[in-house]
């Protein structure tokens, strides 16, 4: 079974998508992670703590790191809004999408960002997670009600 953030990002980018003004046409290039920290919620929206939020987002970037669905997960810039953006991809991490978040043995993941979203040279989960926090985590507090009106109060899209 895949994961949630999975689904959405498939559903986003391969199939119907969404828009903050409806469904989506044309190109669409993936999702932010606060728009992800919240849609994932119970209810999607539910909850605002600053806290809870960061632990959020780096639990997100865990099972995106050891995807086993044969996609990269590739987070870059978002021309449009200038915020980061997940999204899937083929292929192996090439430098055009940015460096792979290591495991733990130091190898590379299924996981990648531009550098400049991570906080430290590390190249790890916590520093990635810290980076996206500084450059866009107030915004996953706020994101509640975007999902409310994009999925309703106690739904949750699937594919």
């Amino acid at each position: 079974m895949q994961q949630e953030w999975f689904e959405l990002l498939y559903e986003q980018q391969d199939e119907h998508g969404i828009t903050a003004h409806g469904p989506a046409s044309g190109n669409r290039g993936g999702l932010t992670p606060s728009f992800l920290v919240g849609a994932m919620r119970t209810p999607p929206g539910a909850g605002r703590d600053v806290t809870a939020s960061h632990r959020k987002l780096s639990a997100l970037l865990e099972p995106m790191r050891d995807n086993v669905w044969g996609k990269l997960v590739c987070i870059k810039e978002c021309n449009s809004i200038h915020q980061p953006i997940a999204s899937l991809t083929e292929g192996a991490a090439l430098g055009h999408l940015g460096d792979a978040v290591l495991l733990s043995d130091g190898s590379p993941s299924k996981l990648c960002a531009s550098p400049h979203y991570s906080a430290r040279a590390s190249r790890d989960v916590e520093s990635l997670a810290d980076g996206l926090w500084k450059t866009s985590g107030p915004q996953s507090v706020r994101v509640g009600s975007r999902i409310e009106a994009a999925f309703g109060r106690n739904s949750m899209p699937t594919t």
